[in-house]
């Protein structure tokens, strides 16, 4: 598919702050003027987690159909598969408004799977990945070459029928439902579930609601069962975080007046310079009110929608009802009519629908300028290593980039503390940082008090492969503190185990200046890497020598009567082992020198008897 106006966009893609760290409001005609220049402003400074990755230009997919021994088939055909791509890449390209060209390639024929469905059941999820991986590697795949990969494969894993919220790039589908493909590949983007918030009476903001999962029925991240044509709209928040919607198409209110937002459906780039495709009014230092026009959805087209969205990327997004306990399905009525009114008193924030066609919605906004002028601004955090949907093994260097928008753009600005947390996924997490707690039962922590925030970990000391989050926690100085997570694959299942040390003994005395040192071979090595010095931690070495690909070294030219550290590592084209145990012998002492004769002189005569 190509891409036919990339070039005559006429409003920035690039701009890479999201709204709520803004260090200043746009006001309704200055934001479409200014979103060059504030693309320019933000180049310097460090990154946002939720801001990436950008999709635009072209995005390329492999289909991976598997099936295991015994099997006849798998659970798609070539021809289903065929239909499932071409209707996955329709309903991207549509939420795209053609921003992104979707390329998907499938595997010609359904690979067989090297172990049998009984062993990936008791095998974690990355074990069923890499298998699939390498099978379509070896049937002519350069799999890296791809952005995502989804692979088709009966369900032998726990948990839902399809999953995206993995690392960023891989999907697994046990069924030919190409909704669910679209809902999952918004989870490789970073993206949460669309939730409802259902209240029985009173306030839509009721905090005796109850929180329904996947009951936002008409965005692609809900459960799909309003009807709007084949697929549902991504929300504008999310669109706006990967670069289908402009930052000139959002307008964040900081005054009063009426506004004109286009449907969500309208080409952004048709959208004129008084008209929208979304307002946005921060309700508190973790929300905003997001207000945007679904004309295409039957149940809310009379109105505008307010949905609740939360700046960070754990929380799901939450639609509110604008007619609470009006009936039993009352998500079908959730849009704000005509001449009706949303409140949130506390925030000092008014919606009133003036008119809707079927196009466009108007709506009164009033807001407390100087309410919202003092929310506070949370810290912006991203991390900068590893890489989206790079899988782990061994020593891995975590980096992120902290800052806090109301002291500055550089990193550390006004950070007191960034805590990094290593967790498997689990619903506890998920439970207990959607409430605002600390991750349950992190496997490591680090505390840092000042950039650059990095934390080397040694992977190979989890218990096993699998899913893993990096969370990092920033404080700021005022108080403040955001979390975000970063999905990622650790897997040292393909690494060679830790060699053994052999001799010298460990403790070893009077040990040669020559010595020979051994250790034992370890199980898929191609080479060693050995270090010698007499620092236990190696800050310095009196030998390292690496592409070893015996089993030992010949050290020379050792000092006397010093005791002296060795360890070896091993390698192969998956990565390093951990370090072996580290060692320590002493060198024999120095043999006296040689005695030197005085008296009698050599030679002497007449000596006395």
């Amino acid at each position: 598919m190509s891409i036919s106006n990339l070039d005559c966009w006429k409003k920035s893609l690039a701009f890479v702050i999201a709204f709520s760290v803004l260090p200043f409001a746009l006001t309704a005609q200055d934001s479409k003027l200014a979103s060059t220049a504030l693309a320019d402003d933000a180049s310097s400074q460090p990154g946002n987690i939720l801001m990436r990755p950008t999709l635009t230009g072209n995005l390329k997919i492999l289909f991976i159909l598997v099936k295991y021994p015994g099997n006849s088939s798998g659970i798609v055909s070539l021809n289903q598969a065929q239909q499932h791509a071409n209707d996955l890449e329709n309903a991207i390209n549509i939420n795209s408004y053609n921003a992104l060209s979707v390329d998907i390639d499938i595997t010609p024929t359904t690979l067989t799977m090297p172990n049998s469905e009984s062993y990936y059941q008791n095998q974690p999820l990355v074990r069923l990945r890499a298998d699939a991986v390498k099978a379509a590697e070896q049937a002519g795949f350069d799999v890296d070459s791809y952005d995502r990969e989804v692979i088709f494969s009966k369900k032998v894993w726990r948990g839902s029928a399809a999953l995206g919220t993995i690392n960023r790039r891989t999907i697994f589908m046990s069924h030919n439902l190409t909704r669910v493909s679209v809902h999952e590949v918004g989870h490789s983007n970073g993206w949460r579930h669309a939730n409802f918030w259902e209240v029985n009476g009173g306030s839509p903001i009721s905090p005796n609601g109850t929180e329904i999962e996947y009951g936002d029925v008409f965005d692609m991240m809900g459960n799909l069962q309003a009807v709007a044509g084949s697929y549902h709209h991504f929300n504008p928040w999310s669109k706006y975080r990967v670069g289908w919607l402009p930052q000139a198409n959002i307008l964040n209110i900081t005054s009063s007046g009426t506004y004109t937002i286009l449907a969500i459906e309208s080409d952004p780039m048709t959208v004129p310079i008084n008209k929208y495709t979304a307002l946005k009014i921060r309700k508190d230092p973790l929300s905003d009110y997001w207000i945007f026009f679904r004309s295409k959805e039957e149940y809310v087209k009379n109105g505008p929608v307010i949905t609740q969205i939360f700046n960070d990327n754990i929380q799901p997004t939450r639609l509110l009802d604008m007619t609470p306990g009006s009936q039993t399905d009352d998500w079908k009525d959730a849009a704000l009519a005509v001449n009706s009114t949303f409140s949130d008193t506390q925030a000092g924030i008014t919606v009133k629908t003036v008119s809707v066609s079927s196009s466009e919605v108007e709506v009164e906004v009033t807001v407390d300028a100087n309410a919202l002028a003092n929310i506070d601004n949370l810290p912006v955090i991203d991390v900068t290593s590893p890489s989206f949907g790079v899988t782990i093994n061994g020593v891995i260097d975590y980096a992120v980039t902290v800052f806090d928008p109301d002291f500055g753009n550089t990193d550390g600005a006004g950070i007191d503390k960034v805590k990094l947390y290593l967790h498997r996924l689990s619903d506890p997490l998920i439970q207990n940082l959607r409430q605002g707690f600390d991750p349950p039962d992190p496997f490591a922590t680090i505390e840092l008090s000042a950039p650059p925030y990095r934390w080397q970990f040694d992977t190979s000391s989890l218990p096993r492969e699998g899913v893993y989050f990096l969370i990092p926690q920033a404080t700021s100085m005022d108080g403040g503190t955001q979390t975000v997570w970063f999905e990622h694959i650790i897997d040292n299942s393909g690494l060679p185990a830790t060699p053994v040390l052999f001799s010298p003994s460990d403790n070893a005395t009077n040990v040669s200046t020559d010595p020979a040192l051994d250790w034992s071979a370890a199980s898929g090595a191609t080479s060693y890497r050995l270090q010698v010095s007499t620092d236990s931690n190696f800050s310095t070495t009196v030998a390292d020598q690496s592409g070893l690909t015996s089993t030992s070294f010949q050290a020379s030219g050792l000092e006397n009567s010093t005791t002296y550290y060795w360890r070896v590592n091993a390698a192969n084209a998956n990565g390093t082992s951990p370090w072996s145990s580290v060692w320590q012998f002493t060198t024999i002492v120095a043999p006296p020198a040689a005695p030197v004769l005085s008296s009698p002189s050599d030679n002497a005569s007449g000596v006395s008897t």
